[in-house]
């Protein structure tokens, strides 16, 4: 990579430092080292896979799913950060992923560069880009889709060299007169799509969106070669067809073949209200900032740039941003194409302000003490910057007033076990501290989990969110006709063989109708810990029944609600010495 500059102009060493420290700060932004709420449960099924040497055909960890189908689209994901896991632990799972976005960036950095864009365009761009990618790239399987997803984008940018980038619709009427340049050689490398979506299918489901977005590319660049004069047009249509059902053909190389895209379609059909990355942004949600920076910064340089438009980036860059504002989720993926597509055009409209490269500090490179002062102001913050980032890769973090440590800690010391009916953002993690896997096994199995639709069925979920949620409209949550009448206690008896119903809740503070619900049932239940983060109740004939082996008398029921403050180390469980200040395994 070259920070050469453009013919006729040279940079100086504060152009360079500039730019270097903008480049330290995007990085600072995307080095997030705080847990996801499923990073558990990952972390979990890629160690099961790999300890019994298959692939897990239906649920597990469960009492209301026993036997369930279960269709895991992130095993190859999960895997890999189980290998990580085992062997470098939370640090290594904070470094692989940084990693990762790392990648991303230095794709777009050289793409810039390839493209001419400034010193200064591309500082601009960098933090745009930054402050968009980091809300979505947590340790989590969606990862691989957005780092595949840029993978893809590269590829594609490459394969189309001195095509991309310009209009290349060639009728007179369209403005432009002849085809482009392009390299038949290195159109040949779009078979690299094979390996690139069998990788993707089997690690993410998020596979869907890259093989839409493959397909209407090519589909978009076979439209525009089919205007081209001459044979060629005939050839380069066939190829770039073939390249789209290799794709398609490729993404049926899974441990579930076909039946992945059936569940797949059913899935997708029916909507996520609970999960909040599926809600549309929102204008007035300040955490909405930075989509609507990104927004307003390509529409503007596409509409004032006078660089040639490309006709399949305008196209495809309408569709993803149309699907950006029905979900959230998606909003990354107009980041990434921002960041392939459109720098070129954000570089000519600040071309006109005389803004697409740092060229006031030439001023002050002409000046010894005054490019002495910039270095060493320049050197100061990098070191900061650096400082920071290093600390962020140090540790992965877990924050006691998110998460129920202080719960799972209590009854990993009560040997506390059954089945448990746990606040969906915290299943995985009590799953992994203290669950049981297979039938008979001592522990905790679990109501419903993370998982979601991938191995719970459409009345589980919605016996779950009757009880946590309560009896809301389609903006708040998806309710299925077939699940009969709304009621906000069947959860609590819901069971499947050869398992009974609840024995334990733990719910967060924060869920108020959840907690109504257990108040009412004051008689068949006895709260037995809380803290200000979260509530463990437990059925009062086990828990409260002094000729009972699992009874708690009162003095050993932790009532007084202390408050939960700071961090622990991720996995945060019970028999883990990374944690610290927990207790020894139950």
């Amino acid at each position: 990579m070259s920070l050469s500059a453009e013919p006729g102009a040279r940079r100086g060493p504060l152009e360079t430092a500039a730019f270097l420290v903008v480049l330290l700060v995007a990085v600072h932004a995307v080095t997030t080292n705080r847990a996801d709420a499923d990073l558990w449960g990952h972390v979990r099924y890629g160690s099961d896979l790999l300890e019994q040497g298959v692939i897990a055909s239906t649920a597990s960890y469960t009492y209301t799913a026993e036997g369930y189908p279960w269709i895991n689209h992130e095993n190859l994901a999960e895997v890999a950060m189980a290998v990580v896991a085992r062997t470098l632990g939370p640090v290594g799972l904070v470094v692989g992923k940084s990693l990762l976005v790392y990648v991303i960036l230095a794709l777009v950095i050289g793409h810039a560069f390839r493209r001419g864009v400034g010193l200064g365009s591309l500082s601009l761009c960098l933090l745009v880009i930054a402050v968009n990618l980091t809300p979505h790239v947590n340790i989590r399987p969606q990862l691989m889709t957005y780092f595949l997803f840029a993978g893809m984008l590269a590829l594609l940018a490459w394969c189309f060299e001195g095509w991309e980038g310009r209009w290349a619709i060639v009728w007179k009427r369209w403005g432009a007169e002849s085809a482009p340049s392009y390299s038949a050689a290195r159109l040949r490398h779009l078979w690299w799509c094979v390996p690139l979506f069998v990788v993707w299918t089997n690690a993410h489901g998020g596979f869907v969106a890259g093989l839409c977005v493959w397909s209407a590319y090519l589909g978009c660049r076979i439209f525009e070669s089919l205007t081209f004069a001459g044979a060629a047009r005939r050839e380069v249509a066939c190829r770039l067809g073939l390249a789209i059902a290799a794709a398609w053909l490729a993404t049926f190389v899974n441990p579930y073949g076909p039946g992945l895209h059936f569940w797949l379609r059913s899935a997708v059909g029916r909507p996520r209200p609970e999960i909040a990355e599926w809600h549309p942004p929102h204008l007035d949600d300040p955490a909405s900032a930075p989509f609507w920076l990104l927004l307003g910064a390509t529409l503007i340089a596409i509409a004032m740039t006078r660089r040639s438009r490309d006709f399949t980036h305008l196209s495809v860059t309408a569709l993803l941003i149309a699907q950006a504002c029905s979900h959230q989720r998606h909003a990354c993926f107009v980041t990434l194409g921002f960041a392939f597509w459109h720098l070129p055009h954000v570089d000519s409209f600040l071309r006109r302000f005389n803004a697409h490269e740092w060229t006031r500090l030439r001023a002050w490179d002409a000046r010894p003490w005054a490019r002495s002062l910039g270095l060493a102001a320049a050197s100061t913050a990098a070191l900061a910057i650096g400082w920071s980032t290093a600390g962020r890769l140090s540790d992965l973090t877990v924050d006691r007033a998110e998460f129920p440590v202080g719960a799972v800690e209590y009854m990993a010391e009560r040997r506390i076990e059954g089945n448990c009916v746990a606040h969906f953002d915290w299943a995985q993690y009590v799953l992994d501290a203290l669950g049981a896997r297979d039938v008979g096994q001592l522990g905790v199995r679990l109501a419903f989990d993370g998982r979601f639709r991938t191995c719970y069925p459409q009345s589980v979920i919605d016996a779950y969110f009757d009880f946590a949620l309560g009896n809301f409209g389609p903006d708040v949550r998806y309710r299925d006709a077939g699940s009969g009448r709304y009621d906000d206690d069947k959860i609590l008896s819901l069971c499947s063989a050869p398992h009974g119903p609840a024995e334990l809740v733990l719910i967060a503070k924060w869920l108020p109708l959840a907690r109504g619900v257990m108040r009412e049932r004051g008689g068949e239940w006895v709260l037995l810990y809380q803290d200000d983060v979260s509530e463990l109740w437990g059925r009062a004939d086990r828990f409260d029944d002094p000729n009972r082996p699992e009874y708690i008398p009162p003095s050993a029921r932790r009532l007084a609600g202390a408050a939960q403050a700071g961090t622990v180390t991720w996995p945060a469980k019970p028999d883990s010495a990374a944690s610290g200040t927990l207790a020894a395994a139950r």
